[in-house]
């Protein structure tokens, strides 16, 4: 069991433990992700360039969303087989050029297509970082490290969405994939250049498809995994949730004006932002384990009054909002202790473990977004026991997980 959490390599990587790596690390995470937030404010904008409809240009965003979860469960093994360097190099190149022909798309099928190969390399940055942290970390810093990395991560709804509208304005919305096409060059260099291997356990069959079933069907039945699996996916889902459904119950159902609904959204950003502090601070002071309680009491508690004051007849902008921002807090504390906790026992699958996690992250947050909606009756009801469900589903992984002993797999 003493071998579960030895990590002889980040003893001697002291180094990587400087501010700039964790900058590098902190820019991998957000990459991707403002891929999305950076120009949802301009998709009248590209509707009305292309002479389309709403509906088709809103799956520049479904189809980044669906590429981003699903290449991971292929780039986390190519990670573990090849090394972290040369995926992300690779990734970030694909990146770059996919953004490049979105600059100079002349019809909305073809800014779609290029989004979609865009989402291949924009996902290697959140999953490849989080496997190098298990590469270098020790396991009290890799929640500290996590949370540093969920603090920048949260910040992107929260200012993407104004830069983007600035330069949108004033350079009109090709000037984003401009940005974007500069972003995945400059972190291309920047890993090529500034960045060394952390992958030293690599697994030479992690890519073969039989071998790949295996090890995500390993993953899966180990106990230990599984728990903070669900945690972590439920988590996350749940914001997703409520990223998905709440301007159909801010705008419609409770009257909110359209241009202060970003204002409202930001809170629950702002709520993760909050909740990736206090679990820097748990991380430091305690073990990931105890910050992932703590994370997961928020989330029961955001859940529970999320789900039930609209039971009882209490629907307002203030308990919607608050409701969430609670939830967002827990999320903000539980997301870098669960993810390092499950990742932790796996050292040549932590790629696999990583990617497996973010796209069930996606994949689930996707599902439980969509069947809100199909749900939705002109009331708050279906998203708010669909995010409180999710909720009594992460307190049930936590306990699961919390248990039993951690189980060795290499």
């Amino acid at each position: 069991m003493g071998e579960v959490y030895k990590n002889p390599y980040y003893e001697v990587t002291t180094h990587m433990r400087s501010a700039s790596f964790l900058v590098f690390l902190t820019a991998l995470s957000v990459s991707g992700p403002l891929s999305i937030n950076f120009f949802l404010a301009l998709l009248p904008a590209m509707a009305d360039d292309f002479s389309t409809n709403a509906a088709t240009i809103q799956l520049t965003v479904s189809v980044y969303l669906i590429g981003f979860a699903g290449a991971q469960l292929v780039i986390g093994p190519l990670s573990d087989k090849f090394g972290r360097k040369p995926v992300l190099v690779y990734c970030y190149a694909l990146f770059s050029l996919a953004s490049l022909v979105c600059v100079f798309s002349t019809s909305a099928e073809l800014l779609i297509a290029a989004r979609f190969i865009q989402s291949i390399g924009g996902c290697a940055g959140v999953l490849i970082s989080r496997a190098i942290v298990r590469d270098v970390y020790s396991p009290k810093d890799m929640g500290k490290v996590m949370s540093y990395m969920i603090t920048g991560f949260s910040m992107a709804p929260l200012i993407a969405p104004a830069i983007g509208g600035f330069l949108g304005v004033h350079f009109g919305w090709r000037s984003l994939f401009i940005v974007f096409t500069v972003l995945g060059g400059g972190l291309m260099l920047w890993t090529l250049l500034g960045f060394e291997e952390t992958n030293t356990k690599r697994n030479p069959h992690a890519f073969n498809l039989k071998a790949l079933f295996i090890n995500y069907a390993s993953l899966l039945l180990n106990k230990h995994f599984f728990g903070y699996f669900t945690v972590v996916s439920t988590s996350v889902a749940g914001v997703l949730t409520y990223t998905s459904a709440s301007s159909f119950v801010l705008i419609e159902v409770l009257e909110v004006p359209a241009q202060y609904y970003g204002v409202l959204f930001s809170i629950t950003a702002f709520g993760m932002f909050i909740g990736s502090i206090i679990s820097a601070k748990l991380s430091g002071r305690y073990s990931s384990e105890i910050a992932a309680k703590n994370g997961v009491i928020f989330l029961f508690i955001g859940g529970l009054l999320m789900a039930t004051l609209p039971l009882i007849g209490i629907v307002s902008i203030t308990s919607i909002v608050g409701s969430m921002f609670i939830y967002a807090v827990g999320n903000g504390i539980v997301m870098p202790s669960a993810m390092s906790l499950a990742i932790m026992p796996f050292p040549k699958k932590t790629g696999a473990a990583a990617a497996l996690i973010g796209f069930a992250q996606g994949a689930l947050g996707a599902l439980c977004g969509y069947i809100a909606g199909q749900l939705y009756n002109g009331t708050v009801i279906p998203m708010a026991l669909t995010i409180g469900i999710l909720a009594v589903i992460a307190c049930l992984g936590l306990l699961f997980s919390q248990s039993i002993k951690p189980q060795t797999s290499t």
